[in-house]
């Protein structure tokens, strides 16, 4: 401020739209927590409407086969990634913030927050699929299957 009163604008700040720096840049909080996050920043509009869509979209792909599944995730997907890209416009327009450093500090927590769920939910799912291959070729060797002399050889009648 100078002394005036008036809002100076500061070396992050884009001279013609008074929004900070991290506007129109990668939200990692917007991608995780994509409805939380709207309505956590007083976008109570859109974040219920896209809890309705991901309610609604598995109501009514669940009926196509074998693509439905599908269809329901690039719904997910291309919800999350919307948030993630307008997320701190949306965040920063909404007005919950009255200056933009406390903006920048809010948004830097929450986006902390994103990167580390993000990178749990990669661990936990990769820990999934191993623990699933392994299960997978456990139960093939004991079947017989794969090669293997099998376990389960004379354990059922033949004849």
């Amino acid at each position: 401020m100078d002394e005036f009163g008036t809002q100076t604008e500061s070396p992050m700040t884009p001279p013609s739209t008074g929004a900070p720096g991290l506007v129109g840049q990668w939200s990692w909080a917007g991608f995780m927590f994509n409805w939380l996050y709207l309505i956590g920043h007083n976008v109570v509009g859109l974040g219920i409407a896209l809890v309705i869509a991901m309610v609604v979209a598995p109501l009514i792909f669940i009926w196509i086969p074998i693509i439905g599944p599908i269809l329901v995730l690039l719904v997910d997907l291309a919800i999350a990634l919307f948030v993630a890209i307008k997320g701190h416009e949306l965040a920063w327009n909404s007005g919950t913030f009255k200056t933009s450093e406390e903006f920048m500090a809010a948004q830097r927590v929450m986006n902390t927050m994103g990167k580390v769920w993000f990178f749990v939910t990669l661990v936990l799912t990769v820990i999934w699929i191993l623990i699933a291959l392994i299960a997978g070729a456990t139960a093939l060797t004991m079947l017989g299957g794969a090669g293997g002399a099998g376990g389960l050889e004379g354990a059922f009648p033949s004849g």
